[in-house]
């Protein structure tokens, strides 16, 4: 005996819920009711999926008691629609940054200096998000979002990489961290020559920071007198603190890491952080980064506050 062909089944999704419907509130009456579609409306998408899947679901004169063909299909239908209600409710954590994987990468200065408390409002406003952070040099951070291992990227400029887009900022001020103790403390700036005699504690040789640091002193013919190298600000911030000289840096960790027993001063001329958020250049930035992005510009802005405030007291 042959046995008959097996017939392919295109089913439609509003035929299998109208069939799921009505199994759950037992009438097509209420079905309708629940679809919002009319009661012969629900009766003709039963009749066109059992046409079209070549068995009957429903014992007519039972009340509509599903047959023992329709039970064996009904498990298989609330196996998909709880898969379907788990991708919905997924759907909406991923709308609303309830879940989610968010990758940073910074130089070390606006690692410590800029991203802490941005992380701690992020944190804060979308708990159910991992954050990973890593702190590199600003060539490899430029590096790896190129490559698409990093969502936001933060660096000092100059940039030389191909493949990132750069969001540029306007350029803050170096800040001089001058123990309270200090004859400094009292002006209201402080310049190269004022610091002729006293030890400085130099940025790594790296660093386009110390350089520009370097050639301002250059500049006033002053040479910078240095016993102490470190190739982070945050270790010359408190290194200044112990007294071991003043500290010329970046402005975000020098105002993340004041201190009571240091003043904070104004350095003449204006030398210049410069630096930078980047994105991979092949891809938008997915909605968990835009959100992150913005708790950066409300920082980078009250940090620019903080250090206009500093600055507003200099000669025009």
């Amino acid at each position: 005996m042959t046995s008959s062909p097996v017939r392919r089944t295109r089913l439609s999704l509003r035929q299998v819920e109208a069939f799921r419907v009505v199994v759950l509130t037992g009438s097509v009456s209420r079905a309708a009711e629940r679809l919002f579609i009319s009661q012969p409306a629900v009766s003709r998408l039963i009749a066109d999926m059992e046409n079209t899947i070549g068995f009957t679901l429903f014992d007519r004169a039972r009340r509509f008691q599903l047959t023992a063909e329709g039970q064996l299909l009904f498990r298989e239908v609330e196996q998909a629609f709880s898969g379907l209600e788990w991708i919905t409710k997924r759907a909406e954590d991923i709308a609303t940054f309830r879940v989610g994987h968010l990758r940073i990468a910074s130089s070390p200065a606006l690692a410590l200096g800029l991203l802490p408390p941005i992380v701690r409002e992020f944190h804060l406003a979308h708990d159910g998000v991992r954050l990973a952070s890593q702190v590199r040099s600003s060539p490899d951070v430029a590096q790896w979002v190129a490559s698409g291992q990093i969502d936001v990227g933060f660096a000092a400029l100059p940039v030389n990489q191909s493949g990132v887009r750069i969001r540029t900022f306007q350029p803050l001020p170096a800040i001089c961290m001058v123990p309270r103790s200090h004859r400094l403390a009292a002006e209201p700036f402080v310049t190269p020559a004022m610091l002729a005699s006293d030890p400085i504690i130099s940025l790594g040789s790296d660093s386009m920071l110390r350089t520009l640091i370097d050639e301002a002193f250059e500049h006033a013919g002053v040479s910078v007198l240095s016993f102490v190298e470190t190739t982070m600000s945050a270790q010359a911030a408190m290194l200044a603190h112990e007294g071991l000289g003043i500290a010329i840096i970046d402005p975000f960790t020098a105002v993340a890491f004041q201190h009571p027993g240091l003043v904070l001063k104004p350095l003449q001329p204006f030398v210049a952080y410069d630096y930078a958020m980047l994105v991979p250049g092949h891809t938008e930035p997915s909605r968990l980064a835009h959100a992150f992005i913005e708790a950066v510009l409300r920082r980078v802005e009250a940090v620019q506050r903080t250090v206009e405030t500093i600055y507003s007291g200099l000669p025009a």
